[in-house]
């Protein structure tokens, strides 16, 4: 499933495969164990800070973070809930653009 403010990259993920449903963001935090935030730095910071004030009822947070991992852990740290925050993939991930 997926989220994102656009409607028209909604359509275009489910038209891709790349997601099986759109959903609000709403459903994707009160459907999901681990959430990733595939954003840049300000919208990924922005989610982060909503999520201080309203905080979702789910175990795990994935964030897709790049060079930028100690911007968003420091606002992650910051939340009333801590979540595990990881790179995605993983460094130790195989296969092509995974390295």
């Amino acid at each position: 499933m997926g989220y994102d403010v656009r409607p028209e990259v909604l359509v275009e993920a489910l038209e891709h495969h790349v997601i099986d449903r759109a959903v609000t963001r709403e459903e994707l935090y009160a459907e999901s164990e681990i959430v990733v935030i595939a954003a840049h730095l300000e919208p990924t910071l922005a989610e982060l800070a909503r999520l201080r004030v309203e905080p979702q009822d789910h175990p795990g947070l994935i964030v897709d973070i790049g060079s930028v991992k100690g911007v968003i852990a420091r606002a992650g740290r910051a939340s009333a809930t801590s979540w595990p925050l990881t790179r995605w993939p993983a460094p130790s991930a195989q296969g092509p653009g995974l390295r």
